[in-house]
């Protein structure tokens, strides 16, 4: 995985990003000044979106699907993409299990990587992925959240086309790393 540590969502102590929310009045996208040191770590989706999509393509090649598919619907993609925009503006960033290990480290800030997915089924669906990146200060409250988004829509007799929601996806949040990260 591009020089992060696996997902070890099972032995996670810290805060789950199921439910996270910023304060009132907070702007979720806004700009962040990095402190010196780096962690990131992944939320609690990531591990349960590699499980399920790792038996999902187990299944798709049992039942012929092209590599072209199985390829492009790797989601460790994504988590590799995720964390290397992150890698491209901090340079010597640190993966840590969790937030609570990121805190006794003593890292500045902590990025916390997670991914929203939802796979169409039938033609005219949307199959959407979202990669969240929510940036934590050093007291690990929550300085901004930043997202990317892609999707396709599943067209009738063609192989459904992933890869193109995964590279919109990491398109777009590394636009908005660019701005926002510094």
């Amino acid at each position: 995985m591009s020089g992060a540590d696996p997902c070890t969502g099972s032995n996670r102590e810290g805060n789950d990003l199921s439910g996270f929310r910023l304060a009132d009045g907070a702007r979720p996208m806004v700009p962040v000044v990095a402190g010196p040191t780096q962690a990131v770590t992944f939320g609690s989706n990531v591990e349960a979106f590699l499980k399920y999509n790792d038996a999902g393509l187990k299944y798709a090649a049992s039942v012929g699907a092209g590599q072209q598919l199985l390829a492009e619907g790797n989601p460790q993609n994504l988590v590799d993409g995720g964390v290397n925009t992150l890698r491209r503006r901090y340079p010597n960033i640190k993966a840590v299990d969790d937030l609570a290990t990121a805190q006794r480290q003593k890292f500045a800030t902590t990025f916390v990587l997670d991914i929203r997915n939802k796979a169409g089924m039938f033609p005219g669906d949307k199959t959407t992925v979202d990669l969240i990146i929510v940036a934590f200060d050093a007291q690990m409250k929550p300085l901004s959240r930043i997202e990317g988004h892609g999707e396709v829509t599943i067209k009738p007799y063609v192989v459904p086309e992933v890869g193109v929601a995964y590279r919109m996806v990491l398109a777009d949040l590394d636009t908005k790393a660019q701005r926002l990260l510094n």
